[in-house]
């Protein structure tokens, strides 16, 4: 159990250009801190490890997935709650910036027709977890 409360934004990104891009920086109003994590599992543990960026090859498809790789997100400023949504702008090490909003739900239920087109990069099946940003993480707010 992690001490201090987070989400995780699970995303498939399609690059249909002519170049590799890389993405070097994640970004939200919601969070303080982005980062892109990968899953590692060394002797049947799973642990994640910090990767400096993330490359979209010309033409293909990188998939952000529970278990994967995704973009971890920390010191949460508002709660992350089902049916709301997450802004989030990643950087490409070009400079460009493509913003989306992250729907937040319990979980992927199947494919999603919710593709939307930024420059070269087509953003699809896009979700985060829900959250809180308190500190008693386990008690979900009444409403």
């Amino acid at each position: 159990h992690s001490a201090m409360p987070g989400s995780a934004v699970y995303l498939r990104i399609h690059n249909r250009g002519q170049s590799d891009l890389t993405l070097v920086s994640a970004s939200s109003s919601a969070a303080r801190t982005l980062a892109f994590h990968r899953t590692v599992v060394e002797d049947d543990i799973a642990r994640m490890e910090a990767v400096d960026s993330l490359l979209i090859p010309a033409g293909e498809t990188v998939e952000l997935r529970p278990g994967g790789m995704h973009i971890m997100l920390t010191g949460l400023t508002d709660d992350l709650l089902p049916e709301s949504a997450l802004p989030l702008q990643l950087e490409c090490d070009s400079g460009e910036v493509y913003a989306l909003d992250i729907p937040v739900m319990k979980m992927m239920m199947s494919e999603r027709d919710d593709a939307v087109e930024l420059g070269d990069l087509v953003f699809s099946n896009r979700w985060a977890r829900p959250a809180l940003s308190g500190m008693n993480v386990s008690a979900m707010p009444s409403g």
